[in-house]
């Protein structure tokens, strides 16, 4: 018989339960499913592009519309069995008529899915429960509990992240055989435990369009990225992204911070040195640029290096090699540069503090993080994100308000700083901290809020201009329109 298993995203117990069907259905395909999905996917096996006999649905909550039911009518025609397994009772407000076309199947008494499916399939889930566990009691995990808990996890980040479907798959079986970890997987843990807490939460127009935009570059990993955006909104998670969706994805992902590293130590970082290059140079080294090779490089705040820095730099990027400090011999590379920086490289340009050339060079795809108050309706799902990774539970309606009520300044940064707060004091009154909070940092919002403006109103206008270039991506016939402006009036402000 040929059996597909659809189970749910986000939480461990879907994935042990359906290791547990699987061990009962030991040729079944699985795969990951939202409810969202759901539907569309059901009609797709309705059309025939599938041959399954039956379709076991664990835990996925099903949809109020109507489209489902003439889909599983069409299913039942085809002499497809489909079974809904749950520890929740079907939504009241679904049609009767649905249990027709659908075999219903919940316990309401079950300690959670896992054990439902267990009891329902008579097959073995002690050690799988042992790994769904390690959300509640991570302290006293084994290590090899610890590592299958993390498979799933991993899997999830990286079909939300990435849109690889298959690897959650590959980890319930994982699970269900009690296998070994492959390599992919365990690198796939090692990746998820670096970056794991780094993703483009939102589904806001102005969110979907950076999602587009990373989908589109990422695999094209010959052009040059340049992420502008305001501190704490994301720049190195979209830079992360582009490398993982790149043919680069295998070789190494190296981050820079130009900002971090006194001028006197960046060259010999950046490119290495020799022995005898300068004091206390006793042995030579490679630099982060030869780390990098065959992979991306990410230099945050580029507007922090020195002219001469800019020269070096730039070289490396129109030939392909540089020096080590104290050498002469060149050292080849194939490193995909992607910079960001939240300064004004146009006005340092202008001021002769970063080189034109090399901005340039640097700004063949610009991509723009909004801050986060353009797109105050992710909040949610932000907030969310980091409270499930915490409590594994969503925040209440109250809270979510509470927290739509302030722009945040200091961007996402700022929102998971002020949760992480609200959870180790286990305060549950976001309102009330957000007042105690809004009041700490009011020297500082002053500060920032209030930038110095031109007294002149032709250089006033051209500030203004310059903002809005910034936040449509150096796109000149869009600031144009916003400004009421022709380009050629547009170019005059912004001295092109």
């Amino acid at each position: 018989m040929n059996t597909l298993i659809l189970t749910g995203w986000g939480w461990i117990d879907y994935a042990t339960a359906a290791a547990v069907a699987l061990r009962y259905f030991r040729t079944a395909d699985i795969l990951g499913m939202s409810r969202r999905r759901l539907p569309e996917y059901l009609a797709e096996l309705a059309d025939g592009e599938f041959d399954y006999k039956q379709i076991i649905i664990i835990g996925i909550g099903l949809n109020k519309d109507q489209e489902l039911m003439p889909i599983l009518k069409r299913l039942k025609t085809q002499q497809v069995n489909v079974i809904w397994l749950s520890v929740l009772p079907l939504s009241p407000q679904l049609p009767s008529a649905i249990k027709k076309y659908l075999d219903i199947q919940f316990d309401l008494d079950s300690d959670g899915l896992t054990e439902f499916i267990s009891e329902y399939y008579s097959q073995p889930a002690a050690d799988l429960l042992k790994v769904r566990n390690v959300e509640y009691q991570s302290s006293t995990a084994t290590k090899d509990n610890l590592a299958r808990y993390l498979l799933t996890k991993s899997a999830q980040y990286r079909y939300r992240n990435y849109q690889d479907n298959a690897a959650y798959g590959a980890a319930i079986r994982t699970l269900a055989e009690k296998s070994s970890l492959t390599q992919a997987q365990e690198a796939m843990i090692k990746h998820y435990r670096k970056y794991g807490q780094r993703e483009l939460k939102g589904s806001s127009p102005v969110m979907t369009r950076l999602h587009a935009i990373i989908n589109k570059v990422g695999p094209k990993d010959s052009a040059r990225v340049f992420i502008h955006g305001a501190s704490g909104t994301g720049k190195e998670t979209v830079a992360i992204q582009l490398h993982e969706k790149s043919p680069r994805r295998q070789k190494p992902f190296i981050t820079f911070n130009c900002a971090t590293t006194s001028t006197s130590l960046v060259e010999s970082q950046l490119f290495g040195y020799v022995k005898g290059a300068f004091t206390g140079a006793t042995n030579g080294r490679s630099g982060i640029f030869e780390e990098a090779d065959g992979g991306t490089l990410f230099l945050d705040e580029i507007g922090e290096l020195s002219l001469e820095i800019q020269a070096n730099i730039l070289r490396v990027l129109q030939e392909g090699c540089f020096n080590r400090v104290g050498s002469h011999q060149e050292v080849q590379v194939d490193v995909r540069i992607i910079t960001a920086t939240n300064r004004d490289l146009v006005a340092m340009v202008k001021t002769g503090t970063f080189r034109e050339d090399l901005f340039y060079r640097l700004n063949v795809i610009p991509i723009y993080v909004p801050p986060l108050s353009e797109h105050l309706a992710d909040i949610k799902d932000i907030a969310n994100s980091f409270w499930y990774r915490w409590h594994s539970k969503a925040l209440s309606s109250q809270q979510i308000e509470a927290l739509e009520n302030y722009n945040w300044p200091g961007n996402v940064r700022e929102l998971g700083n002020f949760l992480e707060y609200a959870s180790v004091l286990e305060d549950n009154d976001f309102a009330t901290l957000l007042v105690e909070h809004r009041q700490r940092l009011e020297p500082l919002r002053r500060d920032i809020d209030e930038p110095e403006l031109p007294d002149n109103l032709d250089d006033l206008t051209r500030y203004h201009a310059q903002k809005l270039f910034d936040k449509y991506e150096h796109n000149i016939s869009r600031t144009a329109k916003t400004l009421g402006i022709t380009r050629n009036t547009l170019k005059k402000y912004l001295r092109m």
